[in-house]
């Protein structure tokens, strides 16, 4: 091309010139973009790669034959692809390295959940689904997934630690008489393995809260007490209750029901209605207890864990100004 771009400078400048300086330009044009828009995974590749594209803009200039021409296209083809298969290597390994990276996650948190089968079985799918991963948005819901699975272990993790903490000493209620919840989570763990034949309801007095305000919570005990008695008259021999936490009092069955049957059952304890008389500094007042209440079928939880959370979840929503 040289003696082309020699020629223009010439008085006399003919088509051919012309059409080989644009051709150079467009050349050198070219090889500028191919620097600045490789990718760029490397520094240190990165600007050794632009300094060769550049030393080829620059021979480009003194290229006086045709076969000098191509030489130098071939050379900047072969550049490309050395910088390409270069990238290609360095993304394989980065994406081996993050495959072992969730691979040793997902070790751990396989530890952490050995206990529930169905966890583990989905931390495995999502490591190979991520591992099998080639775009985006396969990762972005393999990301998804496995952070739904950490949400779980955590939550299972906070209601174990729960469970610890008011399994630590068993007692029995001061206020009620009843067993505590922690021998309450020991009665549902000592049954679990026949828990498709077991139910527990939950009951609640609502308004303590109002009661121990206006008359103080010895007032509110009576009325706690009050309603643990009339659970306990409602159940059937073998029926286990305690007193868990709040206001609340839960009681374990065993039915070999259907639930709408054993639904039934609660719902007719809970609307029975109960008027308890107090007293209040020699003087005595009649207060109406109403009932809050749930049925959780032991089967119907995971494990547990899952299950004294569900306890705790629904005591706690109704635990103000208790004791």
């Amino acid at each position: 091309m040289s003696p082309f771009l020699k020629g223009s400078r010439k008085e006399t400048i003919t088509r051919s010139d012309r059409k080989a300086e644009a051709l150079n330009r467009v050349v050198s044009l070219l090889l500028q973009g191919i620097s600045l828009h490789a990718f760029q995974f490397d520094p240190i590749a990165t600007e050794t790669f632009q300094v060769s594209i550049r030393k080829l803009r620059t021979e480009l200039e003194s290229v006086d034959d045709e076969a000098s021409a191509l030489l130098m296209a071939a050379a900047a083809i072969r550049l490309l692809e050395e910088n390409n298969g270069a990238a290609e290597a360095h993304l394989q390994a980065r994406q081996n390295e993050l495959e072992k990276v969730v691979a040793l996650l997902s070790d751990g948190l396989l530890e952490v959940s050995r206990s529930n089968e169905e966890t583990m079985v989905e931390i495995k799918e999502i490591e190979r689904d991520i591992a099998r991963a080639r775009t985006v948005g396969a990762l972005s819901t393999g990301r998804a997934r496995m952070a739904a699975a950490v949400a779980g272990i955590r939550e299972a993790t906070r209601t174990a630690s729960e469970v610890e903490e008011t399994t630590a000493i068993g007692e029995t209620d001061g206020v009620t008489g009843l067993p505590d919840s922690v021998h309450g989570a020991a009665a549902i763990a000592e049954v679990w393995k026949h828990r498709d034949d077991y139910y527990v309801g939950i009951f609640a007095a609502e308004r303590l809260e109002t009661i121990n305000m206006r008359f103080g919570f010895q007032a509110g005990d009576q009325v706690l007490h009050a309603l643990s008695h009339h659970i306990a008259q409602q159940s059937l021999a073998g029926d286990q209750l305690f007193r868990w936490r709040g206001p609340c009092i839960v009681v374990l069955v065993q039915r070999r029901l259907p639930e709408a049957h054993v639904k039934a059952e609660m719902t007719r304890a809970a609307s029975s209605r109960l008027e308890h008389s107090i007293s209040i500094k020699d003087r005595d007042a009649i207060v109406s207890v109403s009932t809050a209440w749930n049925l959780f079928k032991l089967s119907s939880a995971r494990n547990l864990e899952q299950l004294i959370g569900r306890l705790n979840d629904f005591a706690a929503t109704r635990a103000r100004y208790t004791r």
